[in-house]
């Protein structure tokens, strides 16, 4: 395990004093290593899954009580919920339409609904993703 770190640390220092060096030896073989690499982790991917697989279970066995009360407190209320059911039913039957470009920036997307009341869901702003992001945090600052 010693002789381990010890040429870890040497390739690290290596590295470091030789870092224009590596970065063209890499440059030229990039195809070569990323081949070998992906044959490698190919190989080992059943295994690798299976292991984190059992980290995840055993962290979640431990932890259960502090995931549940973080989804509890990140889910939006059953007024947001039926709202955007509502919306989306809408948009369906073509009662609603769905802009190809944002109301605030007119930049041709496919745009989010932005409910600002969720009382009334189909009053919408039609938002590209950029716009919904900033809206969301200016209505955080507000409140």
């Amino acid at each position: 395990m010693a002789e381990n770190n010890k040429r870890k640390e040497y390739l690290k220092a290596y590295y470091q004093r030789n870092k224009d060096k590596s970065k063209a030896k890499y440059q030229e073989n990039k195809a070569e290593i990323t081949a070998k690499l992906r044959e490698k982790y190919k190989a080992g991917g059943e295994e690798l899954k299976k292991k984190k697989s059992a980290q995840w279970q055993e962290w979640f066995t431990k932890n259960k009580s502090k995931v549940y009360d973080r989804m509890k407190d990140s889910r939006p209320s059953d007024e947001h919920y039926k709202a955007r059911r509502k919306l989306r039913h809408q948009v369906k039957l073509g009662n609603v339409k769905r802009p190809c470009c944002c109301d605030r920036c007119k930049i041709k997307t496919i745009p989010d609904a932005h409910h600002s009341d969720y009382s009334k869901p189909l009053d919408v702003i039609w938002l590209c993703n950029d716009c919904h992001t900033n809206e969301h945090k200016c209505s955080e600052e507000v409140r």
